[in-house]
């Protein structure tokens, strides 16, 4: 469950960094 967590809070972060790659579209996308 905990491994689960983490690797969410992971895949978020990593696609928040992705969408600030893209300026604007970081905002745009949940």
């Amino acid at each position: 469950m905990y491994d689960l967590f983490v690797r969410t809070v992971s895949i978020e972060l990593k696609a928040q960094s992705d969408h600030n790659s893209y300026g604007t579209l970081g905002a745009i996308a949940p």
